[in-house]
Protein backbone atom coordinates (compact mmCIF):
# COMPACT_ATOMS: atom_id res chain seq x y z
CA UNK A 1 0.00 0.00 0.00
CA UNK A 2 1.25 3.49 -0.85
CA UNK A 3 1.94 6.23 1.65
CA UNK A 4 0.55 9.61 0.71
CA UNK A 5 1.31 13.20 1.55
CA UNK A 6 -1.34 15.87 1.40
CA UNK A 7 -0.02 18.71 -0.70
CA UNK A 8 -2.84 21.05 -1.55
CA UNK A 9 -3.54 23.71 0.96
CA UNK A 10 -3.22 27.40 1.31
CA UNK A 11 0.50 27.80 0.72
CA UNK A 12 1.83 25.79 -2.20
CA UNK A 13 3.60 27.81 -4.89
CA UNK A 14 1.69 29.79 -7.45
CA UNK A 15 1.38 27.73 -10.59
CA UNK A 16 0.79 24.41 -8.80
CA UNK A 17 -1.68 22.46 -10.92
CA UNK A 18 -3.66 19.25 -10.62
CA UNK A 19 -4.69 17.10 -13.60
CA UNK A 20 -7.83 15.19 -12.57
CA UNK A 21 -7.77 12.88 -15.60
CA UNK A 22 -4.16 11.76 -15.17
CA UNK A 23 -4.18 12.09 -11.36
CA UNK A 24 -0.96 14.06 -11.41
CA UNK A 25 0.11 17.24 -9.67
CA UNK A 26 2.76 19.61 -11.01
CA UNK A 27 4.60 21.88 -8.60
CA UNK A 28 6.95 24.64 -9.79
CA UNK A 29 9.86 24.99 -7.35
CA UNK A 30 12.37 27.82 -7.62
CA UNK A 31 15.89 27.24 -6.32
CA UNK A 32 18.34 29.74 -4.79
CA UNK A 33 19.64 30.67 -8.26
CA UNK A 34 16.14 31.67 -9.40
CA UNK A 35 15.76 28.69 -11.74
CA UNK A 36 12.33 27.04 -11.73
CA UNK A 37 11.88 23.30 -12.05
CA UNK A 38 8.44 21.74 -12.43
CA UNK A 39 8.12 18.51 -10.47
CA UNK A 40 5.24 16.21 -11.46
CA UNK A 41 3.95 13.47 -9.15
CA UNK A 42 1.28 10.76 -9.25
CA UNK A 43 -1.39 11.38 -6.65
CA UNK A 44 -4.66 10.25 -5.16
CA UNK A 45 -7.24 11.90 -2.93
CA UNK A 46 -7.54 12.47 0.81
CA UNK A 47 -10.34 13.85 2.93
CA UNK A 48 -9.71 17.57 3.42
CA UNK A 49 -7.91 18.16 6.70
CA UNK A 50 -9.36 21.64 7.16
CA UNK A 51 -13.09 20.94 6.86
CA UNK A 52 -13.01 17.22 7.69
CA UNK A 53 -14.71 16.36 4.40
CA UNK A 54 -17.73 18.63 4.90
CA UNK A 55 -16.77 21.02 2.09
CA UNK A 56 -17.42 24.06 4.25
CA UNK A 57 -16.19 25.72 7.39
CA UNK A 58 -18.11 27.79 9.90
CA UNK A 59 -17.25 31.48 9.97
CA UNK A 60 -18.39 34.20 12.36
CA UNK A 61 -20.83 36.70 10.89
CA UNK A 62 -19.63 40.14 12.02
CA UNK A 63 -21.85 42.10 9.67
CA UNK A 64 -25.50 41.18 9.13
CA UNK A 65 -25.72 43.10 5.84
CA UNK A 66 -22.71 41.65 4.04
CA UNK A 67 -24.71 39.97 1.28
CA UNK A 68 -23.59 36.45 2.12
CA UNK A 69 -26.24 33.93 1.17
CA UNK A 70 -25.11 30.86 3.16
CA UNK A 71 -27.11 28.86 5.71
CA UNK A 72 -26.99 30.93 8.89
CA UNK A 73 -27.20 29.82 12.50
CA UNK A 74 -29.09 32.81 13.94
CA UNK A 75 -28.35 31.85 17.56
CA UNK A 76 -24.59 31.84 17.11
CA UNK A 77 -24.19 34.49 14.35
CA UNK A 78 -22.22 32.15 12.12
CA UNK A 79 -22.54 30.91 8.55
CA UNK A 80 -21.16 28.08 6.44
CA UNK A 81 -18.48 29.23 4.00
CA UNK A 82 -16.93 27.08 1.28
CA UNK A 83 -13.70 25.53 2.57
CA UNK A 84 -10.64 27.53 1.53
CA UNK A 85 -8.51 24.39 1.24
CA UNK A 86 -10.66 22.00 -0.84
CA UNK A 87 -12.87 24.76 -2.29
CA UNK A 88 -15.98 22.80 -1.36
CA UNK A 89 -14.87 19.54 -3.01
CA UNK A 90 -14.46 17.68 0.35
CA UNK A 91 -11.25 15.98 -0.83
CA UNK A 92 -7.82 17.25 -1.85
CA UNK A 93 -5.07 15.78 -4.02
CA UNK A 94 -2.24 14.01 -2.22
CA UNK A 95 1.12 12.85 -3.51
CA UNK A 96 1.65 9.09 -3.71
CA UNK A 97 4.80 7.93 -1.96
CA UNK A 98 5.27 4.27 -2.89
CA UNK A 99 7.53 2.22 -0.62
CA UNK A 100 9.56 1.02 -3.62
CA UNK A 101 10.69 4.26 -5.24
CA UNK A 102 12.97 4.50 -8.23
CA UNK A 103 15.95 6.87 -8.02
CA UNK A 104 14.29 9.64 -10.06
CA UNK A 105 11.14 9.68 -7.90
CA UNK A 106 13.19 9.59 -4.69
CA UNK A 107 15.21 12.60 -5.88
CA UNK A 108 12.04 14.55 -6.80
CA UNK A 109 10.44 13.74 -3.44
CA UNK A 110 13.60 14.87 -1.65
CA UNK A 111 13.51 18.22 -3.52
CA UNK A 112 9.86 18.63 -2.53
CA UNK A 113 10.58 17.72 1.10
CA UNK A 114 13.43 20.23 1.21
CA UNK A 115 11.17 22.94 -0.20
CA UNK A 116 8.42 22.13 2.32
CA UNK A 117 10.92 22.27 5.19
CA UNK A 118 12.33 25.62 4.07
CA UNK A 119 8.80 27.02 3.60
CA UNK A 120 7.78 25.85 7.08
CA UNK A 121 10.92 27.39 8.59
CA UNK A 122 10.25 30.67 6.76
CA UNK A 123 6.65 30.78 8.02
CA UNK A 124 7.77 30.07 11.59
CA UNK A 125 10.23 32.97 11.41
CA UNK A 126 7.45 35.22 10.09
CA UNK A 127 5.17 34.22 12.96
CA UNK A 128 7.90 34.87 15.52
CA UNK A 129 8.56 38.31 14.01
CA UNK A 130 4.84 39.13 14.01
CA UNK A 131 4.55 38.08 17.68
CA UNK A 132 7.72 39.90 18.75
Amino acid sequence: MDNHQIIFGDWFPEGTSFDEKRLTISIPLTNEDGDTEILTFQCGYAVCHLCGGRGYTVAIDDDDDDGIDFPVDEDHHSYNASCSCCRGQRVIPEISRPKNQDTELAAKLQKLDNWIKSEEDFRLIQLEEDDG
